[in-house]
């Protein structure tokens, strides 16, 4: 079968967005669900599961950014039970376990430490103690821990500076996080508010509008929270939260709980029960193109009545791997004579990249049979081109104008306000959080409104295009 030798593209359009990968988690051994997902500052990540008894061990595998296993870690608790609580990583990079087991009626938490090299280490915080969770080191190699309701600011050999109980004599809120600022702040989580505090544990203000079971710090002074509602029919949802504490979006994650989230600057990874990594990442390139026009021909020596499409594009460098996005598409029906050729039609091709396209994009393209078997004559199998990517320019289509309020909104339905020059043909999309499409619209020439139904929570991108070409694109918040 003879490769691919014409393609031509009819329309595109790109976006900017946090989009979506996910990665199914291979089987490290577990016999229960990993529950603990870390990223360090190497591109490592550790992911373990949570308790451990005679039948299930506690262990933590760590995995480099290409998934190789670098590291791993099983405990025998003998005849107790043994719990990972927290981990944390000091500036040296090093690591800190919080483990607490239970054996013969008696509870004991100790720390497990690793320098970078995963040599287990007796230096620094050791022995037993009476916190489990950290809350992250300060610019002058301090670190926070939490317990219950306390707070505690701690040298790096884990002795208190200073401590504070939340809510006073009486039996404060329940903290579920802390964070520390690049400015050495205090971000606290609780089940009642979140709090904002200075590195001496003085409240700034409070905001009882959010009350998060985890919160986690994002580059660019953001800040990245998990809201679970345990009794009700919301999804557990993630939180944008900019600096000054003001809602950026909101991601929710329907029929999954989520379980842990790990950051790396402005990327994020979620680990759900159904054992997926979700990644975030900030501003990648995301293409449509549409009615993508295929030539191929029939070398052969009998009717051509099926055929698969392959293309491959560039890699694209996620939080955690580096993979080709390959994509297939069959075709059937055909009748192609030997020697003819026939043009296919490939209607909705979706390609992401994390750099600007615009320029030469090599891809490549093959076809094969509906069995992915391909013809004896292996020379022909791969057929890679150029496709010339055009820049949209810098003045598209003038006289338009598309506003949508209220924005952010939390009504059942929005307001779409377009006015366009007389006989334009145009079209109004919006993309949800991932990148997909969520609502699209034909719009005529003129003026008019149209109305867009209630979305679920998160950050929308609306975006207009006129005779084919780019015109606008703006953010829409959904509450």
């Amino acid at each position: 079968m003879k490769a691919i030798f014409s393609l031509s593209c009819c329309l595109f359009l790109f976006f900017s967005s946090y989009s979506q990968f996910e990665v199914v988690v291979d089987d490290f051994g577990f016999s229960d669900r990993p529950q603990m997902l870390f990223k360090k500052q190497n591109n490592e990540f550790i992911l373990s599961n949570i308790k451990s008894n005679q039948s299930s061990r506690n262990k933590f595998v760590v995995f480099d950014n290409t998934g190789e296993q670098v590291f791993y870690y099983e405990l025998n608790p003998g005849y107790g039970t043994a719990t990972f609580i927290d981990i944390m990583e000091m500036p040296d990079s090093s690591v800190i376990w919080a483990q607490q087991t239970f054996e013969c009626g008696i509870t004991r938490d100790r720390h497990l430490r690793y320098d970078k090299n995963w040599n287990q280490s007796n230096t620094g915080v050791g022995g037993e103690k009476v916190w489990s969770n950290f809350g992250g080191a300060l610019s002058d190699y301090t670190f926070m821990s939490y317990e219950g309701d306390d707070v505690a600011r701690r040298t790096e050999t884990g002795e208190i500076i200073w401590e504070r109980q939340f809510g006073g004599f009486d039996i404060g809120p329940f903290i579920t996080g802390l964070v520390v600022t690049p400015g050495d702040s205090l971000v606290v989580a609780t089940d009642d508010e979140l709090v904002f505090a200075d590195k001496d544990g003085e409240i700034v203000t409070t905001y009882p509008e959010y009350r998060l079971i985890r919160i986690k710090a994002l580059g660019q002074g953001l800040l990245l929270g998990q809201k679970t509602d345990r009794f009700g029919p919301e999804p557990d949802s993630i939180f944008l939260l900019f600096p000054s504490f003001s809602l950026l979006g909101k991601i929710g994650f329907s029929g999954e709980e989520i379980i842990d989230i790990a950051v790396d600057g402005s990327r994020f990874a979620v680990l759900t029960s159904a054992s997926h990594v979700y990644l975030f990442g900030a501003e990648y390139y995301k293409i449509l193109f549409r009615d993508v026009k295929i030539n191929v021909q029939n070398f052969g020596n009998s009717i051509l009545q099926q055929v698969n499409v392959n293309i491959e594009f560039p890699m694209i460098d996620t939080l955690c791997v580096n993979g080709y996005q390959q994509f297939s598409r069959q075709y059937q029906g055909l009748s192609i004579l030997p020697g003819q050729t026939a043009e296919l039609n490939w209607e909705e091709l979706r390609v992401t990249f994390d750099e600007d396209p615009t320029g030469n994009l090599e891809f490549c393209m093959w076809t094969s049979m509906p069995d992915q078997k391909l013809d004896k004559d292996s020379s022909n199998d791969l057929y890679c081109t150029n496709l010339s990517v055009t820049g949209l320019g810098d003045e598209p289509a003038k006289n338009f104008s598309l506003e949508l309020f209220p924005n952010p909104s939390s009504l059942e339905q929005s307001t779409l306000q377009y006015q366009l020059s007389a006989g334009a043909r145009a079209e109004v999309q919006v993309f949800n959080p991932v990148g997909n499409l969520a609502a699209r619209f034909a719009v005529a020439g003129g003026q008019g409104t149209l109305k867009l139904a209630k979305q679920p929570p998160g950050l929308y991108f609306v975006v207009l295009t006129i005779e084919g070409k780019l015109a606008q694109a703006f953010k829409f918040i959904q509450l």
